[in-house]
Formats: C-alpha cells, sequence, structure tokens
C-alpha cells in the first residue's frame, strides 16, 4: 500500500512493507468475555452481542493511543 505524508517542509513517500510491522495488537473474543466477567458483568447472549458492537471504539481509541504512547516514548529518548 502506498502512503504519503507531509508534515511542514518535510515530505516522505513509500510503500508500507508488512516486514516492516514493529507493533501489533489483537484482541479476540475470549479477550473480552474475561474483561466483562472480571467487572462482573452477565455473559449472556444480549450482553455479549452489546459488548461486540461497542468494541468498534476499542479500535479508534487504541490507535490514538498508539500515537501518544509513540510521542511519549520519542520524548523521553530524544
Amino acid at each position: 500500500m502506498a502512503y504519503e505524508i507531509e508534515y511542514g517542509d518535510i515530505s516522505y513517500k513509500g510503500e508500507h512493507d508488512p516486514n516492516e510491522v514493529f507493533c501489533e495488537i489483537k484482541w479476540c473474543k475470549v479477550d473480552l468475555l474475561c474483561a466483562m466477567d472480571r467487572r462482573g458483568i452477565e455473559l449472556t447472549d444480549e450482553n455479549i452481542d452489546k459488548a461486540l458492537k461497542a468494541v468498534g471504539y476499542l479500535h479508534d481509541r487504541s490507535i490514538e493511543e498508539g500515537w501518544e504512547t509513540m510521542d511519549i516514548l520519542l520524548s523521553l529518548e530524544f
């Protein structure tokens, strides 16, 4: 997949290389069920369906938090 990054006077073009992935987060249904159980949420079909519909937000927040965390780590190193 091709990309182009422009930030101020900096421009960078390239191709995403799957071999360059350095961090990946994968959540499974069982992770969600464990989290629900820890919070005392009854594991009914209705509650599980409701929770699964809400996890789209988890994807968005994970990306946002990832950028913030990367920025913090870079500020500590440089």
